[in-house]
């Protein structure tokens, strides 16, 4: 059975994304790189990323994040047991939304330098540039993978705990594009109080409250969750219960069975097609690929230093 290694920046996904690729594609074996640790999990996209100075950080003996990640991503295709595919999985976030390009770049650059730095050793895998270019990815949920469950009744429904609140979205827009509907929602844009369930002042903080409100899947979501007064700025919302199942068990054919819908998502389901040889279980699933992210693999240049980058 082939093995794609997963290497995956947060909790929701550490639990969830392994079972929902399985259902994508039967007889492939998914799993979380066991150099991870769930309490040990970490990103490069919280902030708006900047390649350039991620540059002089590594010049510097600083490690940016996305060198672990690296490290992480080529340590899969090596060892005893390498898999068949490595892929890493990041959420870009809303602080990179317009910086894709930006996000790519720096991945490209930190690939170079784990490449090159490995090659000045002398134990170093002698292959790993091509290891790396024909068997490992990185991929983007965008914003972030919660987005999808709004294009899931189920996967809404599991995540909100059976709650069974429905999301008031701008209708014709794609999952990868969420907008709450302010007008048919305004409860959640009105001001918000401090959840008084904490003792921590920071974990008081009303968890949809700030900037950002009306794109922001997450926060929508944990205001779906909200609890009844007198704790009604808290939230149930747990990503590594509602959230983890949400994904495990996400129909894939309602978000991607729609033509050229959710490209970052869609990327990384043709890019997996394209090195495990078999299409995913999706209904009407084009032949050819279409997404037009700038993860796509048909997109990828000539000068490779991924599958798709």
């Amino acid at each position: 059975m082939p093995r794609v290694a997963l290497v995956v920046t947060g909790r929701l996904e550490f639990r969830g994304l392994a079972p929902a690729l399985e259902r994508a594609f039967p007889g492939v074996a998914f799993s979380v790189a066991p150099s991870l640790m769930a309490d040990q999990l970490f990103d490069s996209t919280s902030a708006r990323v900047d390649p350039a100075r991620q540059a002089r950080d590594a010049a510097e003996g600083n490690t940016p994040k996305i060198d672990e990640l690296v490290e992480h991503l080529a340590g899969n295709l090596c060892g005893r047991d390498p898999a068949r595919v490595s892929v890493l999985v990041e959420d870009l976030e809303l602080a990179n939304r317009g910086n894709e390009q930006n996000v790519v770049q720096a991945m490209r650059a930190s690939v170079e330098r784990h490449v090159a730095a490995v090659a000045a050793r002398r134990d170093g895998t002698r292959d790993l540039a091509d290891r790396l270019r024909e068997r490992a990815s990185f991929h983007l949920f965008d914003p972030m993978v919660e987005a999808y469950f709004y294009d899931d009744p189920a996967a809404l429904h599991t995540a909100q705990g059976g709650l069974g609140r429905p999301a008031h979205r701008i209708g014709g827009r794609d999952a990868e594009r969420l907008t709450v509907d302010a007008a048919a929602d305004p409860g959640y844009f009105a001001e918000v109080g401090e959840c008084p369930r904490h003792r921590r002042p920071k974990d008081r903080r009303c968890p949809w409250g700030g900037d950002g409100r009306r794109e922001h899947p997450k926060k929508y979501l944990k205001y779906l969750c909200r609890e009844a007064p007198p704790n009604e700025f808290c939230s149930t919302y747990v990503e590594t219960t509602g959230g983890a199942d949400a994904l495990a068990g996400l129909d894939w054919s309602a978000v991607l069975a729609p033509p050229g819908s959710a490209p970052f998502l869609r990327a990384l389901v043709e890019d997996l097609a394209d090195a495990l040889g078999q299409p995913p279980e999706i209904r009407d699933w084009p032949d050819a690929p279409t997404s037009l992210a700038p993860t796509a693999r048909f997109r990828a240049p000539r000068t490779r230093v991924l599958r798709n980058l």
